[in-house]
């Protein structure tokens, strides 16, 4: 069963809108999880900027001649909270060794180092490990305060130099100092020391990360706090290929569909000018043929060749047509040629005013003959200069002139008035008619296309006759161009090369 063109294209309407549904869906949750991936990061750079500054204060008192030997000792210890281990003790201890040597040795009652096949003992384990890690660094830069204080200043740098390194800060700005932020080092609610970058001022958007350094949990919590603001742009910037990616996808997919849904529309357009044409053109050839059909039987069955004035009459009204047949026909076939691309063309010179004034006259008949009912013709016809001459078809430009001005005829009151003016390189054909509304301007000249009033077609027609005035024109190397307004006529030029 053939579906309806609308439901056709609220189906695909319907895909495309969760095309980009689920595409931005996707990218939504590729923005939190890299979100979440720099959080991460800029965590991590905090641990890591910590670590190496204890170590930086580290071989700062390993190269100070002038140290007195010291030996600086921790115990940290936890209970693990299940009722068989309870008792025991995991033990730390830190050492600080003089003689420029640093020893850190952690350890643990002899039942740490039994190896359990149980998953969930390795997984606490696991657990506890962490946790004496944490315990050790946290016991190590206490104690190590004793000996030297912090300097804000060399852990803002490694800092700083940890986020340029994971892309999380423009390296241009961090080399000339531009990167706004301020990081704070705190005990408990005070603020001990703190670096902030020139005329940096926290946006309220801005993020807080923080990573406690010692008395995790205690009144006197010693920590690091840096605030910057929101990472969007660097996450934004890690994703920019997957972000034009499908960009590029969308508006590939977004085009393809409008394509097919306006090639479906214009193909359902076609159909119905193509029905149309068949119903026109069906009437158009019956009609001569009826009319020469019936002035041949008049002259066979009811004695009017007896009768010479009457038969001659009957003989040029068969004759009429049957050339209105022909160039029906005519136009019909140099249509199909022009479609396949093997329409001939025999270039001859033409004596243009000789031309024009043929078809004036061939047209002036057909008005005084009444095939052209209720209307009076005047024609205005103006050669520069007057023996001018073209290299043209004959034919296909008699056909050419003479369908611009049938259209000025068809489409006009009961008096028309027709300007024809010819140069060496343009043809006009003006008229006082009823005019073509500029919404229709760029479809007259497309195949089968008639231009209606309201839903209805108000002069009969097959809707070939401009599209076989284009299509000639610009197999002959010329162009055809449009001027009109509603109630006040209408231009054709024919530019001619």
């Amino acid at each position: 069963m053939k579906l309806p063109l609308k439901y056709i294209a609220i189906l695909v309407i319907l895909a495309l809108v969760g095309v980009f549904s689920y595409q931005t869906y996707w990218l939504v949750k590729l923005y939190q999880s890299q979100k979440e991936e720099m959080d991460k990061k800029v965590n991590l750079a905090l641990s890591y900027a910590h670590i190496m500054e204890i170590e930086k204060r580290v071989e700062k008192l390993r190269s100070t001649e002038n140290t007195p030997h010291r030996r600086l000792e921790a115990n940290v210890g936890f209970a693990m909270d299940d009722a068989e281990s309870s008792s025991k003790m995991r033990k730390v201890q830190v050492k600080k060794v003089s003689g420029g040597r640093t020893i850190t040795e952690v350890y643990s009652d002899s039942s740490s180092h039994e190896v359990s096949d149980n998953p969930q003992e390795q997984t606490l384990m696991l657990m506890i490990s962490g946790k004496l890690n944490t315990l050790v660094q946290q016991a190590l830069f206490s104690k190590l305060n004793e000996l030297s204080a912090p300097d804000i200043h060399v852990y803002d740098s490694l800092l700083v130099h940890k986020l340029v390194s994971d892309s999380l800060v423009n390296v241009s700005h961090a080399a000339k100092g531009e990167y706004p932020h301020s990081v704070l080092f705190m005990r408990g609610i005070k603020v001990v020391e703190s670096v902030v970058s020139s005329g940096y001022v926290p946006s309220p958007d801005a993020v807080r990360y923080q990573y406690v350094v010692s008395n995790e949990g205690e009144p006197n919590e010693e920590k690091y706090v840096l605030t910057i603001d929101p990472l969007t742009m660097a996450v934004l910037k890690q994703m920019t290929g997957i972000l034009v990616t499908s960009i590029v996808i969308m508006l590939i997919l977004g085009f393809a569909f409008w394509y097919l849904i306006h090639t479906m529309l214009k193909q359902k357009t076609l159909d119905e000018m193509k029905s149309d044409f068949t119903n026109n053109i069906t009437h158009e050839l019956k009609t001569p043929i009826a009319v020469a059909y019936a002035a041949n039987d008049a002259m066979l069955n009811y004695g009017m060749i007896q009768h010479p004035d009457k038969a001659r009459s009957y003989l040029g009204i068969i004759q009429e047509q049957l050339q209105r047949l022909s160039r029906m026909v005519e136009q019909i076939l140099a249509m199909s040629m022009e479609r396949r691309k093997t329409i001939q063309l025999h270039m001859a010179d033409v004596n243009v005013k000789e031309a024009l004034e043929t078809l004036v006259f061939q047209h002036e008949l057909k008005v005084k003959s009444g095939e052209v009912e209720h209307k009076q013709v005047h024609f205005a016809l103006s050669v520069e200069p007057v023996d001018l001459t073209i290299k043209t078809d004959a034919m296909h430009f008699s056909n050419i002139v003479s369908n611009l001005i049938d259209n000025a005829i068809k489409y006009s009151g009961d008096t028309v008035d027709i300007r024809i003016h010819a140069t060496r390189h343009c043809i006009t054909v003006a008229d006082n008619g009823i005019g073509i509304a500029h919404d229709k301007l760029p479809y007259i000249f497309d195949k089968f296309y008639r231009v209606t009033n309201g839903n209805k077609y108000s002069v009969k027609g097959y809707g070939l006759g401009l599209f076989y005035v284009k299509s000639l024109m610009e197999k002959m190397k010329g162009s055809v161009a449009v001027e009109s307004e509603l109630g006040k006529g209408t231009i054709f030029r024919l530019n001619i090369q």
